[in-house]
């Protein structure tokens, strides 16, 4: 038996997904694949928000501050970043579902982007590792 991925609450576990194509039921793995066509668009903005280089700094610094807030101004300092690359990489990540704008000027990581990001950037990097690893062995 290979590795799996679980996503556990309480002790509860919520999803399971081996992470080979071939421990998978025929029919469950193309069932998931035709989903993940119907929601190809969203998944599309997350990873296109995070392939970015200058935009994964970004989410990383926001996941760093206590209230996960930045100012536009932070970006310019802090980034080197013209005024025009602030507000398209910001574009971006609220297209995604990662920035929320609490008030004028202001970015900050919504509950579901610090998930989001989570998931499809920390989680994912070790996930990665540890992958690399198996097979190696």
């Amino acid at each position: 038996m290979g590795l799996k991925l679980q996503v556990v609450k309480n002790g509860k576990i919520l999803c399971e997904v081996p992470l080979s194509p071939r421990e998978w039921p025929r029919e469950d793995l193309e069932s998931e694949c035709h989903m993940l066509e119907e929601e190809i668009e969203e998944l599309s903005k997350i990873f296109e928000a995070l392939t970015n280089e200058t935009r994964m700094r970004m989410m990383t610094r926001l996941l760093g501050e206590e209230d996960f807030m930045l100012s536009f101004n932070d970006f310019l300092r802090g980034f080197n970043m013209n005024p025009k690359s602030v507000r398209e990489h910001a574009h971006r990540l609220s297209e995604a579902g990662f920035l929320e704008n609490p008030g004028r000027g202001k970015y900050r990581l919504s509950e579901l982007g610090r998930r989001k990001f989570v998931a499809a950037g920390l989680a994912l990097r070790r996930m990665l590792n540890i992958l690399s690893e198996e097979l190696e062995w």
